[in-house]
């Protein structure tokens, strides 16, 4: 149910023109915001809740059709990467200086439903010459949360895996436990499996690879190449990534290489190949000028969604973007057309049902 409507297949898109919930058809079903001030945007996974940065950094969160204002950030700070549980009812939120240059050591912190948790070792702390932002990535089922925090090079402040370092943690919501998993250079999209035992994100500066870990020990039980170049973790948006998604059973991780979308048994590495992307060379010239983003799986395991997102060194909000579906038993690719609002939609799939 999303906004009190049942819907097979829906998209959240956050633009210009604000935050909507549309049908696969382009129709408008649920209008979450109109706001022209939206930053970064998520919604849980059962579709009843939506977080999103406002106006001034400050973060909203909508539910049960109401969008209200929940933080407002500290003076030269800013909200980033939100990320709310399966069912919408925790949220947890980056906050770190708003800019690269003079960032004090308490900016840079995890909130998790409005409290600050020590989520930064003191030997990561940013100083002026070493701006960093911290970014959560995804909730397990039992309450831990993975997180990134980003380290620059102050001689380039973007956030480019060129210049940055980054620290994958998990920590849990009362702050306790925290763990480092990984770091370098292309550390990024953590996500936990459904059954919250296994946590697989994207690493390597030379060969991108898919790593998962056991959940509770930290141990690297998988690894999976994706690509022979650098990784680029998508970890304050969900405008590039990620590039994988987990089967529902926590089996299976699904990924896009080169112009193949595949599917990888964690437990025994077996890799098949389920169907190849419907670009056209307009789209995608070459197999690798479009990421393959696994957007969503369908409930029972059957389908998933997947788009074809312009490499990041392009312009991305003027070329298009493919949008399709493939069946997980390899029978088949079906493309959607999808009507975007307008150029430079962000537009974040989700597949309720089946």
């Amino acid at each position: 149910m999303v906004g009190g409507v049942a819907l097979a297949g829906v998209v959240l898109v956050a633009g210009a023109g604000g935050i909507h919930i549309d049908g696969l058809d382009g129709s408008v079903q649920t209008t979450v915001t109109t706001s022209r001030h939206v930053g970064d945007a998520t919604w849980s996974q059962d579709g009843t809740t939506v977080a999103f940065v406002g106006a001034r950094g400050a973060l909203f969160r909508w539910r049960d059709g109401v969008a209200r204002r929940v933080l407002t950030p500290p003076p030269r700070t800013a909200f980033a990467a939100p990320v709310l549980t399966a069912d919408g009812s925790r949220f947890a939120v980056g906050r770190s200086g708003d800019g690269c240059v003079g960032q004090r050591a308490s900016d840079a912190q995890v909130v998790v439903d409005g409290r600050i948790l020590p989520a930064i070792p003191r030997s990561l702390r940013p100083n002026a010459k070493q701006p960093t932002f911290v970014f959560p990535q995804s909730w397990s089922p039992d309450g831990r949360l993975a997180y990134v925090v980003d380290k620059m090079s102050a001689a380039d402040c973007r956030p480019l895996e060129t210049v940055s370092r980054y620290f994958l943690f998990t920590i849990r919501a009362d702050g306790t436990d925290r763990r480092l998993l990984a770091n370098g250079v292309g550390v990024g999209d953590a996500t936990w499996s459904p059954d919250g035992s296994r946590l697989a994100y994207l690493s390597g500066d030379l060969t991108c690879k898919i790593v998962v870990d056991d959940g509770t020990t930290g141990r690297t039980v998988a690894s999976v190449d994706v690509a022979v170049r650098a990784c680029w973790p998508n970890s304050d948006s969900d405008e590039w990534g990620p590039l994988f998604a987990w089967s529902p059973d926590s089996r299976t991780i699904f990924f896009g290489a080169g112009a193949a979308i595949r599917a990888v048994d964690v437990a025994t590495g077996a890799k098949r190949t389920l169907g190849r992307s419907p670009a056209t060379t307009k789209e995608c010239p070459s197999a690798y000028d479009c990421d393959r983003t696994i957007r969503a799986v369908s409930p029972d395991g059957s389908t998933v969604l997947v788009q074809d997102v312009p490499d990041a060194s392009d312009d991305p909000f003027h070329l298009p973007r493919p949008f399709y579906t493939v069946a997980t038993d390899g029978s088949g690719v079906a493309r959607l057309r999808y009507p975007s609002r307008a150029v430079g939609d962000t537009v974040l799939w989700r597949l309720i049902s089946p």
